[in-house]
């Protein structure tokens, strides 16, 4: 029997080489995008949904370049981050001197695939006065054509890791640049939460059809199960079918916390490596130990969240309305369907919230997302046209219900 640590079966974060599940329709929808390398690619989904390990998966290390994206990233930064990757940089010296003249050194050296090895040096001759100076060396102005000249030729594809975070400048001069890197065959992958595909086309709508997207969703109970059991398989381990049901239903469709909570079960019961004999794991208790171990270890997170929300004020009075949103969201399994706006009026009023207005409440929820991206928080709350509210990640309900003081703090006393 091959032994196994468990840090390398129940993988929360990372790519779970043991337990990783095929999703077949996804990976074919992948290959068939790969194809045309004149079309980009956006995978989206709800956090924690496998986004990453797909692309991980379709993408092998010697054809893609990773680059994490965050909001105080430029477009300047993002193409000398690729560069970067790329291997192509610039090295200058400087030179000091009274009354002769100085020479200029400047080497470009670029090493991609072992494709190109070049060396391009140029001198220029600065006289200088009569003090001594520093010769100034102005670091060029690195476009898309420059990019472009080194990416092609690699034939490495970007990965756009985090690609919500962008901030709407990065977004607005990348849509501008991505037909010409659409021509030159040089294919973008944009992992991010919601589609940025609407976004991208709104600045340029010459980027019709130069994009494919690709929905990353949850996966089904009977896909957990069939990860949960690879993981059991490989360190020769049993759960009873009243633990495996319980690991599944707090799972709520994201194989990260099933995971998670695995991974801790098994701490929990002192399993690290594969058992020589078989152990069958029953007990409840360390369930409920695990899930509130998984939460505290992902608590800060949404600590930031649940602070930036319940201390906003908008209009008069209206710190309340969000805190009352958050018991709604720790109280309510809410699904991929959301939620409407009417549904979480009428539960707050089942909460005891008897003085609510059911205007003002709409008016909070569509401005909830609002106030994470004033925060540069995880983009988790959503509102549609029709006033439906989405909580797209599905750790922060599993974080509020395991520590449930973390919204009721801010009811003591109790306020309205």
């Amino acid at each position: 029997m091959k032994k196994y640590n468990l840090k390398d079966v129940f993988v929360p974060v990372g790519f779970p080489t043991v337990t990783y599940l095929q999703r077949i329709e996804l990976e074919k929808a992948v290959t068939r995008a790969k194809m045309t390398q004149s079309r980009h690619i956006s995978i989206y989904g709800l956090s924690k949904s496998g986004k990453s390990n797909l692309w991980t998966k379709m993408y092998n290390d010697n054809e893609r370049l990773k680059l994490g994206i965050n909001h105080n990233m430029t477009i300047a930064d993002i193409y000398s981050e690729i560069l970067d990757l790329l291997n192509a940089y610039y090295v200058s010296e400087k030179a000091s001197s009274n009354e002769i003249n100085a020479g200029l050194f400047s080497e470009l050296q670029m090493g991609i695939q072992k494709l190109l090895s070049v060396k391009v040096q140029s001198n220029a001759n600065v006289g200088l006065s009569n003090s001594e100076k520093s010769l100034p060396f102005s670091k060029p102005v690195i476009s898309s054509n420059t990019v472009l000249k080194f990416l092609k030729p690699s034939g490495k594809i970007i990965v756009f890791e985090d690609f919500h975070y962008a901030n709407d400048e990065v977004i607005r001069n990348l849509a501008q640049d991505l037909k010409a890197f659409s021509d030159g065959g040089c294919q973008f992958v944009f992992v991010s939460v919601p589609s940025v595909t609407g976004k991208l086309l709104k600045e340029n709508r010459e980027l019709l059809g130069r994009i494919t997207d690709i929905e990353v969703k949850f996966f089904t109970d009977t896909e957990l199960l069939e990860i949960m059991n690879k993981g059991l398989i490989a360190l020769n381990i049993e759960f009873s079918d009243s633990l495996k049901n319980s690991i599944i239903s707090e799972s709520n469709g994201s194989a990260a916390i099933l995971q998670d909570i695995c991974q801790q079960i098994c701490i929990e019961s002192s399993i690290y490596i594969t058992q020589k004999d078989k152990i069958i794991i029953t007990d409840s208790e360390v369930f409920t130990n695990a899930c509130r171990a998984v939460a505290e270890g992902q608590k800060s997170l949404y600590q930031d969240i649940v602070d930036a929300v319940s201390l906003h004020e908008h209009g008069n009075n209206t710190t309340q309305i969000y805190r009352w949103i958050l018991r709604v969201i720790k109280t309510t399994s809410i699904t991929d369907n959301g939620i409407s706006s009417a549904e979480v009026y009428r539960k707050m009023v089942e909460l005891g919230h008897t003085t609510i207005q059911r205007g003002s409440v709409t008016n909070g929820l569509k401005y909830m997302p609002q106030i994470l991206d004033k925060k540069n928080l995880l983009p988790i709350f959503e509102i549609d046209d029709n006033g439906v509210f989405y909580v797209r990640d599905r750790y922060m309900m599993f974080v509020l219900k395991w520590i449930p003081e973390m919204v009721d703090s801010l009811f003591t006393p109790l306020t309205i």
